[in-house]
C-alpha cells in the first residue's frame, strides 16, 4: 500500500515490495476454483427440526399463535401468502395452522 504525502512536504514514503504469487499458491487457488460447491442447505431446514424435533405441542401452539397474531396486523395479502408459503416450506402442519388462525382471526 502506497501513502501518498503532498509534494510540497518533499518525501517520498517507502512502497510496500511487490507481492509475488508461488506456484503452490496459484496450484491451490486453481484447485479451489475447480472443486464442487456443496449445496446450501435451504432457510428453512434448520426452522423445521427446531419445530418438529424440539419444539413440544405447547410450544408449536405458543409459535402458531405468535405468528398469527403478527401477520393479523394489517400485514398486505402478498405478504400474507409469502409468509404462509415461508412456514409451509419449514412445516406443513405449522403453516396451514397459520394460514388458518390468521383467516380465521381476520
Amino acid at each position: 500500500m502506497r501513502i501518498l504525502v503532498p509534494p510540497s512536504l518533499g518525501q517520498d514514503l517507502p512502497q510496500d515490495p511487490p507481492r509475488t504469487v508461488t506456484p503452490q499458491a496459484r496450484a491451490a487457488k486453481r484447485d479451489k476454483k475447480s472443486r464442487p460447491k456443496p449445496n446450501p442447505p435451504t432457510s428453512s431446514s434448520g426452522a423445521g427440526t427446531l419445530v418438529r424435533q424440539v419444539f413440544d405441542d405447547g410450544a408449536r401452539d405458543r409459535l402458531v399463535g405468535n405468528v398469527a397474531g403478527h401477520l393479523r396486523n394489517g400485514v398486505s395479502e402478498p405478504v400474507l401468502q409469502r409468509a404462509f408459503e415461508y412456514w409451509r416450506n419449514v412445516d406443513k402442519q405449522i403453516g396451514d395452522r397459520i394460514a388458518d388462525a390468521v383467516r380465521e382471526g381476520a
